[in-house]
């Protein structure tokens, strides 16, 4: 954890959020307020990959990097599919990688393979959240949600777009789930926030963050995305 910036009304730290929230007194926040990356949507340069869960005092040993493709990328790109590397083309969106012995998955947190991956480091994080707030404290979680397989949120793609070259996060039918299909909405961040009443965390509002002056989206079979939820 690093000192970014500081002067007598205002100090900035920089680092992880797990390394940055453990070194910090319990008991001495009374707010936090967060946005924390979306899952699959954003791959962000100079973004730190850490190991999550696992077994503490491993001696980790990485396995191949998981990477998921999108239309767009130089034939001959690999990915890794189930066990092994297969050529695919597509926009490249790395999934950081599992150890081979304690099963612990290193990556940013955003990119993790599973939705489900995504919400358990959400509520670890929270955990620590939960530490440092004061008894009159509060915690604001501002989150938006991910379309299965169709390149995230919304907006323009194509050349001169809002998201010009940002990669479209596509997957496949995966894990089994009837509902895990393409343009499927997830609401992860209401599975976010029903993992964290699970975890003993009092949700007192919903608020709906509107945009009047949102994103334009080239979508043709869904309304455009102009809210997001700011959980209280």
């Amino acid at each position: 954890m690093n000192i970014y910036y500081q002067d007598p009304a205002c100090v900035v730290y920089q680092g992880h959020v797990l390394d940055v929230l453990r070194k910090t007194p319990a008991g001495s926040v009374q707010m936090v307020l967060t946005s924390p990356p979306y899952w699959g949507l954003r791959n962000y340069a100079g973004g730190s990959d850490i190991a999550w869960g696992g077994q503490e005092g491993c001696e980790h040993e990485w396995g191949q990097e998981i990477v998921r493709r999108d239309r767009g990328a130089a034939k001959g790109a690999t990915a890794q599919v189930g066990n092994q590397l297969k050529e695919v083309s597509g926009v490249s969106m790395p999934q950081g990688s599992f150890c081979q012995r304690c099963g612990a998955w290193r990556g940013q947190l955003g990119l993790e393979p599973t939705w489900q991956m995504y919400v358990e480091h959400l509520v670890e994080i929270s955990r620590e959240i939960r530490r440092v707030l004061r008894p009159d404290g509060s915690y604001y979680l501002v989150l938006g949600d991910t379309y299965y397989g169709s390149g995230g949120a919304g907006g323009d793609y194509n050349p001169g777009g809002l998201k010009e070259g940002q990669p479209r996060y596509r997957q496949g039918k995966g894990s089994g789930a009837v509902w895990l299909r393409p343009k499927q909405k997830l609401l992860i961040p209401y599975r976010v926030a029903m993992a964290l009443q699970e975890d003993d965390w009092l949700l007192r509002n919903d608020i709906v963050w509107h945009k009047p002056n949102s994103m334009p989206s080239s979508v043709k079979d869904r309304l455009t995305c102009t809210t997001e939820r700011i959980f209280f």
